[in-house]
């Protein structure tokens, strides 16, 4: 390898742990099950007085709120059943920060992807064949490099997830 051409290899490793994190990340927030099991674990019907049904549509508002260019955040639901808008503006003005948070995400998850096929498609075409042991060799890494990462964040959420999670919310 050259003096620089371990960059686009580094590049790559860190592509990895960066695609299937965000990736996942990505899969998470758009999945109705990830709301309505919060909504059922912390009894939120119950509390709120809004009812199942209208929690499974509130989530379907989120999830589209963050998938759109639409602002400000406008979630109408019965509550004890009146209608009503559910959230004030201080939530609004998060929301509004989580979905530009959300939106990096989508971002680095396509760049990464983009990445990978792009370097991927380049190996294969200049090497052929000979391309399989150097991808799987560095793919290993990456996927090596995922499990230390999520081995760290694990360790450090159950040692001190309070903390981690307030400034987490202070970036």
């Amino acid at each position: 390898m050259g003096r620089v051409g371990w960059v686009p290899w580094a590049i790559f490793i860190i592509a990895v742990p960066l695609f299937l994190i965000t990736a996942s990340v990505t899969w998470a927030f758009n999945s109705p099950g990830l709301y309505n099991d919060g909504f059922e674990k912390y009894s939120i019907s119950r509390i709120s007085g809004i009812t199942d049904a209208d929690l499974r549509q509130v989530g379907a508002d989120i999830r589209g709120y963050i998938n759109s260019g639409d602002e400000p955040l406008h979630v109408h639901t019965r509550i004890l059943g009146t209608e009503q808008e559910l959230f004030n503006d201080r939530e609004i003005a998060h929301m509004k920060d989580v979905k530009r948070l959300v939106w990096g995400v989508y971002i680095l998850a396509l760049a990464s992807a983009v990445y990978l096929a792009v370097m991927t498609s380049i190996g294969f075409a200049r090497h052929r064949g000979r391309f399989v042991e150097p991808l799987a060799k560095r793919a290993a890494y990456g996927g090596g490099l995922t499990l230390a990462l999520l081995a760290v964040f694990g360790i450090l959420a159950v040692v001190d997830f309070e903390s981690i999670f307030i400034k987490f919310h202070q970036l």
